[in-house]
């Protein structure tokens, strides 16, 4: 859910931050993709708490990569160097609980560990140099590819159970999206005739 509340908070940061304006069609699509997340919390009947806080603190990560002139491996690099002496911390934890599953469980299983870090590393770059140059908006809205890709692994490929609440709230996101994708092309067509 988190995934999904995001691009709104993005949207809403992008607004607030950098003066991004959004026109009456692309209003009216997030206002649909807003229905739909507004469903799903409807359906789980509570405030999901930890959704919302991963939102906001991606939402202001790329408020800040945003605003930060680094290059994005650069500024990926530096990132990792201020974390790593509390990840470093973190894994002596581990360690010493005998819960750390890095080099417990053979070298195949450390072997897929240590390749994740490149599967993690690889969409953090890409959206750092996103977040420099693109609309704050538009990189907001996109933000609802993930979500859906892990949606169609979930329930094709794993699945997962797909409830009538879920159908409801994925065709309200994908037809707000779809509309504003629809009219960035249009403006993005507009603009093409006019230079």
């Amino acid at each position: 859910l988190g995934y999904y509340i995001m691009p709104l908070i993005m949207l809403i940061l992008g607004r607030i931050f950098f003066g991004e304006k959004l026109n009456r069609i692309q209003i009216v699509s997030v206002l649909i993709c807003f229905a739909g997340v507004l469903n799903l919390l409807v359906f789980f009947g509570s405030l999901p708490w930890i959704a919302l806080s991963l939102s906001l603190l991606f939402g202001f990560y790329g408020v800040i990569r945003k605003f930060v002139p680094a290059d994005p491996i650069a500024g990926l690099f530096v990132e990792c160097l201020l974390l790593s002496p509390v990840a470093f911390g973190y894994l002596v934890w581990l360690n010493a609980s005998g819960t750390m599953a890095f080099t417990n469980l053979g070298i195949g299983h450390d072997a897929l560990l240590v390749s994740l870090g490149a599967v993690t590393t690889i969409p953090l770059v890409l959206f750092a140099f996103a977040a420099r140059n693109m609309k704050f908006s538009a990189l907001g809205l996109m933000q609802y590819l993930n979500p859906t890709i892990q949606f169609f692994v979930a329930v094709l490929l794993l699945g997962e159970t797909f409830t009538q609440a879920h159908m409801i709230t994925y065709a309200l996101v994908w037809i707000g999206l779809g509309i504003f994708t629809w009219d960035n092309l249009r403006t993005a067509r507009q603009l093409r005739r006019k230079s």
